[in-house]
């Protein structure tokens, strides 16, 4: 019979083995008989440990289901129905033309249906574990879960993929809305886009008997500030992929979020190796408990407390011990990935000595420097493309989204053409300077005056005959015959004249 002890079935294998190759050697063939050894069986749980783990599980289930309730939804004012609500039965709740706005107002708008508690009991009685949680680490007690249909945007209705393409006309999709902490805890806000849709309520949150629905519209702030950031990121990019500031900022979030990843999971995985098979669900617990820890600060806070209860002062001093020194491995790290990123999207150096260079066609000097690095043309595409993403998902229209995006893309063009057509109106017009003359009193003055120099000339060539000898041999018949009367210029006949056309120059 094998031992239960691994110790001892160890030895008791080593004596096995030495007598049976000492009868080997001796001549004599002994048989040990062996037989193998059954594996250990699992330990289970405790009967009692089993039925507290299911009543926990149970009672979480329980707390974040919904409950049945009455819903007086009103789709106009003094237009109110009564709605028994089940999961099995839901409440279909859709957005009528009368509720929502006008057509001026829908990219800047979206629509509200507002469920409020009209009958509820108190709080503190009916509340359930899931709710504690719920108050505790979200600052909310209660939550509602519906599902809503509303149509599809216009630029996903093309195929495009982004993250505000989720196709909710064809298939319900599911939100959990929980009450804002600036509201009553009994007030939940179901929004959707301004297109309109329906809204399907299967129950009440936990504790709310009855409730009333009705359906409004709000103006919503997510607008302007994808707006705002938008046209930020498409006017300043080319700045901003120079700015030293990003990039000490780019390297310091990126090394501050590895080294909180980093130290989790070695918290994690160090903690789940010392409670592995001594405490029943001790990995499950114990990724739980940190996960609390790390992205819940009312949790944490309340470990810290309790941890800070059991040392009184020495607590104090080791908590205070370990906070500065993981601030100083934090400014250690910040300062160690703010320098690997300048480094990273630093320019090339500029060249020394005579630099090539070539002439533009404004005629200024262009230097023939190094070309920019592929990081900085990464990051300028990055920003420029999410620029362009937020201006097409701002506002609820996406025609608007689309004018407002080629606007800011020909902003250069557009103010250019500004510009000139300012400087022409603005520039000094000529009669401003002197009094103007109608063209055919312009034209009759000038052959009034070519005339009286043509019978100076004359005059003047009949006084002093001298003057027919100080022009050449082939030019001086012209002359005697020009101050005799005839015309002082030719014109070719009609027909070599031909139609007049812009392309002629005068030479």
């Amino acid at each position: 019979r094998l031992s239960p002890c691994p110790r001892q079935r160890r030895a008791r294998a080593r004596d096995m083995s030495a007598a049976c190759h000492g009868g080997c050697r001796g001549g004599v063939g002994t048989v040990v008989s062996r037989r193998r050894t059954p594996a250990p069986a699992r330990r289970r749980l405790p009967t009692a440990s089993r039925l507290c783990v299911l009543a926990m599980v149970a009672l979480c289930l329980s707390g974040a289901a919904a409950q049945n309730g009455d819903l007086e939804y009103c789709s106009r004012p003094g237009e109110c129905e009564a709605m028994r609500l089940s999961p099995e039965f839901p409440a279909r709740l859709c957005a009528e033309p009368a509720h929502k706005p006008i057509f001026f107002l829908k990219p800047f708008t979206r629509l509200r249906l507002r469920v409020a508690a009209t009958d509820e009991m108190q709080y503190l009685e009916a509340a359930s574990f899931s709710d504690w949680l719920l108050s505790t680490f979200w600052g909310a007690s209660r939550a509602l879960e519906v599902l809503y249909t509303t149509p599809v945007r216009g630029f996903c209705s093309l195929g495009a993929v982004a993250p505000m393409c989720r196709d909710c006309e064809q298939q319900r999709c599911r939100r959990v809305v929980t009450s804002a902490p600036w509201h009553n805890m009994s007030i939940f806000d179901i929004v959707l886009p301004p297109h309109g849709g329906c809204v399907s309520v299967g129950g009440l949150p936990d504790g709310v008997i009855r409730a009333r629905a009705t359906w409004s519209y709000e103006f919503d702030p997510s607008v302007p500030l994808m707006m705002s950031s938008g046209l930020f990121l498409l006017l300043f990019w080319e700045p901003l992929r120079e700015s030293t500031t990003l990039h000490a900022s780019l390297g310091g979030v990126f090394s501050i979020i590895v080294l909180v990843v980093f130290l989790a999971w070695f918290v994690l995985s160090q903690t789940r190796k010392l409670v592995h098979g001594a405490v029943p669900f001790g990995a499950t617990l114990t990724s739980l408990s940190m996960s609390a820890f790390v992205f819940f600060p009312s949790a944490r806070t309340a470990m810290l407390a309790y941890a800070g209860s059991w040392g009184g002062e020495w607590s104090s001093w080791l908590f205070f011990t370990i906070v500065a020194v993981l601030v100083i491995v934090a400014l250690v790290t910040v300062n160690w990935g703010a320098r690997q990123s300048l480094a990273y999207f630093a320019m090339p150096m500029d060249p020394e000595g005579d630099v090539p260079f070539t002439i533009g066609a404004n005629g200024a000097r262009v230097d023939d420097l190094p070309p920019r690095p592929w990081s900085q043309r990464l990051l300028g595409f990055v920003l420029w493309g999410s620029g362009v993403l937020l201006v097409l998902s701002s506002t609820h229209v996406d025609a608007l989204s689309a004018v407002i995006l080629v606007l800011v893309l020909s902003a250069d063009t557009l103010m250019h053409g500004l510009w000139l057509n300012w400087i022409r109106v603005a520039s000094t017009r000529p009669e401003s300077l002197r009094p103007l003359m109608p063209r055919i009193a312009f034209e009759r003055q000038g052959q009034e005056c070519t005339e009286a120099a043509v019978r100076q000339l004359r005059a003047t060539l009949q006084r002093d005959p001298m003057l027919f000898r100080s022009v050449k041999e082939q030019s001086e018949l012209r002359l005697r015959r020009f101050s005799e009367g005839c015309a002082h210029a030719e014109l070719p006949p009609d027909a070599l004249r031909g139609p007049p056309s812009w392309s002629c120059a005068v030479l």
